[in-house]
């Protein structure tokens, strides 16, 4: 038998070696990581995962000048240098925005300052030069920042992650249409931040000469128009873009919109709320009108951030534009003629792209066009349900062709012959909001980029079946995989729950505690999604081997492949996503506006099918009247639209 002694002496052993390995994985969480870069030395931190993996992160670098002052409302300026060790294991601010969608992941994050121009790095530990691959955040150009999005799942993979801040909502794209305020302001920032990786990535073990740019949202849109923009040229050599493209009505305020109401319309809402002490925003010429905005705080600007949408128009208010237009010297324009104008003619970049979107995409906007939803758990009537997309119809469109997209949309989303299936019904808002927010759009991009380059499409179906504590869940089945409901998947929000340290280091809660329990088939789900991403990143191949026993297929014109993304076992290549509603859009509505604004001319209805491309032209399938009655169509799904 073990004497006491023997026993003191064991247990003193045991109680040593546990506190060694505590010290030790300490320090693991807690070793200095220092990197030299142009800017000056950089103090990251390190972090161990619940595999043993390790991952080197730095927070809070620097890619620009604080945009303060004479710099608000100016294009990004070069860091300034430093001369001590910056520390770089604390996240940095975020831009001015409301806190909304922050709160979602970060709740205790409350730094919202204009000094916002920071980026993240998340690196393997191990030597190696990887595959690089920069986050552009969504959030419908107003809101999100990088703090949401942090790498170290991706990273396990094999890659460099670099989750970037830009400029939002009125900081980043006001605009006067002149040269006072050329707008854009949050896109350079992003091509800044993608100069940045190209001059400093390889000191953490990126390699620059294979840059992935990803996004969602707005992220995803921002992505497309980095492929279009002639300043990003050289800065990035693969795009994912998700639920979003350059091609969506929502990307940019087009010059025919004329953005500058939104700028206008503030400074109003700005000089009736000041106090009678306050000098008055002059509003007769631009130059002074914009340096009298340098002088107002932006907080209070963002009391009054309520402009009304442009009647007639689509717009999200404060986004991109086509800043060429308006006297900046073209070397230092984003964007020089139109997204479709520049698909048209082949000026973009020629980089390998992966697009897609979740299967009710559109969900969470039906709500902001028609609020009774809420009240019809059960569905709409065939009667009730022909009343709201008449309302809608009539609302958004121009009074002439008001009744003819009315019958084209209630006879193309028609739940025939069961037309009294009150929640087909309600399913079809859905499909509709989807379609023309984000399917079109999509495949839009997917067809003109095909001519030049490997194209690959997803749509994701996985909704977590672990929803718990949310009273009234039974009901909201309707919304099914929503926007931004890839989030979780790819930046591997299931495996929080088993890596607290991560959560300490960041702040981050596994995504909607007490609602949201990831279970093991997330956790699988969301280890295929990040290796095919990460793979898509290493080899512009989402399955160079077969994953999963899977293998994707690249998107042509003829075949119309795309990866569907579920459970665990029921990921399948399939083919024809949504061809026929895709020919109702890019076919037969163009027809039928066609019919109507020239009524002498009468012609047959086009062939419903959209798997051949002849031109570049005719695969965008968006001109002159089609395109203004997509931009009100759009209007509908986007009055909160994040």
């Amino acid at each position: 038998p073990i004497s006491r002694g023997q026993y003191r002496v064991a247990n003193m052993w045991s109680w040593t070696t546990g506190a060694i390995i505590v010290i030790a994985n300490l320090a693991i969480l807690t070793e200095s990581r220092l990197a030299t870069i142009d800017s000056g030395r950089i103090n990251g931190s390190s972090i161990k995962l619940d595999d043993g993996t390790v991952i080197d992160t730095w927070f809070n670098i620097p890619f620009a000048k604080p945009p303060l002052g004479n710099l608000r409302w100016r294009l990004p300026q070069q860091p300034d240098n430093w001369t001590d060790v910056r520390d770089a294991t604390k996240f940095g601010n975020c831009c001015p925005q409301l806190s909304l969608l922050i709160d979602i992941t970060n709740p205790d994050f409350h730094n919202f300052e204009e000094d916002c121009l920071n980026l993240n790095v998340f690196s393997p530990a191990s030597d190696g030069l990887y595959p690089v691959m920069v986050w552009l955040h969504g959030g419908a150009y107003t809101a999100s920042g990088n703090v949401q999005y942090n790498g170290h799942f991706l990273a396990r993979k094999g890659v460099v992650v670099v989750s970037i801040n830009y400029r939002v909502g009125i900081l980043g794209f006001l605009t006067t249409e002149d040269s006072a305020a050329t707008g854009n302001y949050g896109m350079h920032d992003q091509v800044m931040a993608l100069q940045w990786v190209q001059k400093n990535i390889r000191k953490m073990k990126g390699d620059p000469n294979r840059v992935t740019i990803f996004g969602q949202s707005a992220g995803a849109s921002s992505s497309g128009l980095m492929i279009l923009s002639k300043k990003a040229r050289g800065l990035f050599h693969q795009a994912i873009c998700q639920s979003g493209s350059d091609m969506a009505p929502w990307a940019i305020n087009y010059p025919e919109m004329g953005p500058a109401y939104y700028t206008k319309e503030l400074v109003k809402r700005i000089n009736e709320n000041r106090g009678e002490d306050d000098p008055i925003i002059p509003t007769n010429n631009n130059t002074e009108m914009v340096e009298a905005l340098r002088k107002v705080d932006i907080w209070d600007m963002m009391l009054v951030d309520d402009v009304p949408r442009k009647k007639g128009w689509i717009s999200l208010g404060f986004v991109p534009v086509v800043d060429g237009l308006y006297g900046i010297p073209e070397k230092d324009a984003f964007l020089h003629d139109t997204p479709p104008n520049l698909r048209e003619k082949n000026e973009f970049a020629k980089v390998n792209i992966m697009s897609g979107l979740t299967t009710e995409d559109g969900s969470l906007y039906v709500p902001a066009v028609i609020p009774d939803i809420w009240d019809f758990p059960d569905g709409y009537s065939r009667t009730e349900f022909l009343e709201r997309l008449k309302n809608m119809s009539y609302e958004f469109s121009d009074p002439s062709i008001s009744e003819v997209i009315y019958q084209a949309m209630s006879f193309e989303y028609s739940t025939y012959p069961h037309v009294d299936d009150a929640k087909g019904n309600r399913d079809r808002l859905v499909e509709l909001f989807t379609d023309v927010g984000f399917t079109h759009g999509i495949d839009l991009q997917l067809l003109n980029h095909n001519q030049f380059n490997s194209t690959y499409e997803y749509v994701i179906g996985m909704v977590t079946s672990n929803v718990t504590g949310a009273e009234g869940i039974d009901d909201l089945h309707w919304i099914g995989n929503p926007h931004s409901g890839d989030l979780p998947y790819v930046w591997g929000w299931p495996m929080l729950q088993d890596n607290q340290a991560v959560m300490d280091q960041t702040g981050q809660s596994s995504l909607l505690a007490g609602v949201v329990g990831w279970n093991e088939q997330d956790k699988n789900v969301s280890d295929f999604v990040m290796t095919l991403w990460t793979n898509f990143a290493k080899h512009g191949n989402p399955t160079p081997t077969p994953v999963n026993n899977v293998t994707w297929k690249q998107f042509t014109p003829a075949e119309r492949n795309f990866l569907y993304i579920d459970r665990p076992g029921e990921h399948e290549p399939r083919k024809d996503y949504r061809v026929h509603q895709l020919a109702f859009w890019q076919r037969f509505v163009p027809w039928i506006l066609n019919q109507t604004s020239d009524a002498t001319t009468p012609a047959s209805p086009p062939t419903p099918t959209t798997t051949t491309v002849k031109s570049s032209s005719e695969s965008l399938g968006l001109r002159n009247n089609e395109l203004r009655f997509c931009w009100m169509l759009l209007s509908l799904v986007l009055l909160v639209f994040v």
